[in-house]
């Protein structure tokens, strides 16, 4: 450990595991003059009470990731851009609140809280949240590109959030429930893509095993997201033709009427490799045209995002 310490100086980006009977050693460390990113983990930080200076000591550091320690008792210089954190209290979001340049933030919730007044994040950009419910805290004027990795069944809260909000958004990323999937769709489709929060969008993802009926009635209507762009579209399963031809539809009805660019398929395992898959490759590859571009990407769910922004 004190031959680590000794090179405390040098550190530029890290990642730390450590217990809090260790912590005591990052603490006495004077300054980190170069220190840019920092990855902790306090792993027994839960039920301790446990407080950190140690960020306050590095002029250069601009992203940070706890993804277990109570940020609230972890000091954090004005510099931050770049945060992602576990929400355990109220007073964790609020800490993060007072960061005047803070951009792009991870949220995880340990367990969903209720933070009132909801908090105000003047220059948040780029909001990642495993639920939708964690909308209901926050208010980010500005916001820009959204990414909420697990159901979206709460469709009426993300509407009511962003709409407090005031903010429209240019990217919207969404996971999906596994099972019981067609009701929660439908919430989603109706409450959410209609939203004057969502009228600017133009790069949408969405990952789903089913429910392909609900999506692609919402996204046939001119009026709906008509500024998108770029779809993406993540298959956790494999579909055959039958239930996939509503999308097909869809996307022909939107390309003829000018208001798709590109359409992109993921699938899991790195690719498509049945034959189930290649006919539906093949599917929406025949409406490619000087209008329309179809790609087949690596599989990059909306889960995955945070994991390759902070880790």
């Amino acid at each position: 450990m004190s031959l680590l310490i000794q090179s405390a100086y040098r550190w530029k980006n890290v990642h730390i595991d450590i217990t809090v009977d260790h912590t005591h050693h990052l603490e006495s460390i004077a300054k980190f003059p170069a220190l840019q990113t920092v990855h902790i983990d306090v792993l027994d930080d839960y039920d301790s009470d446990h407080c950190s200076g140690m960020c306050l000591k590095a002029p250069q550091l601009w992203k940070v990731a706890f993804p277990y320690q109570r940020i609230h008792r972890v000091g954090l210089p004005p510099g931050i851009t770049h945060c992602s954190i576990c929400i355990i209290c109220a007073k964790d979001l609020q800490h993060i609140s007072h960061l005047p340049k803070l951009r792009t933030c991870h949220l995880r919730w340990s367990t969903l809280v209720e933070v009132k007044p909801p908090v105000v994040m003047t220059e948040l950009r780029h909001l990642y949240v495993d639920l939708p419910e964690s909308l209901n805290f926050l208010t980010a004027p500005l916001l820009e590109s959204l990414t909420i990795s697990q159901s979206l069944s709460q469709g009426s809260t993300c509407v009511t959030s962003l709409r407090r909000s005031g903010c429209h958004l240019e990217s919207l990323s969404c996971g999906m429930p596994i099972t019981a999937f067609s009701w929660k769709t439908q919430a989603f489709t109706s409450n959410m893509l209609s939203s004057e929060a969502c009228s600017t969008i133009s790069r949408l993802k969405i990952e789903f095993d089913e429910g392909f009926d609900e999506v692609a009635e919402a996204l046939t209507p001119s009026s709906v997201l008509p500024n998108l762009h770029h779809l993406i579209l993540c298959l956790r399963t494999h579909v055959n033709q039958k239930k996939w031809s509503p999308m097909t539809d869809m996307l022909r009805s939107r390309r003829d009427a000018g208001l798709i660019k590109t359409v992109e398929l993921q699938f899991t395992n790195d690719g498509y490799k049945t034959s189930i898959d290649c006919d539906i490759v093949a599917e929406v590859r025949g409406l490619a045209g000087d209008n329309l571009e179809i790609r087949v990407e690596e599989w990059d769910p909306p889960s995955w995002k945070p994991l390759f922004r902070f880790y």
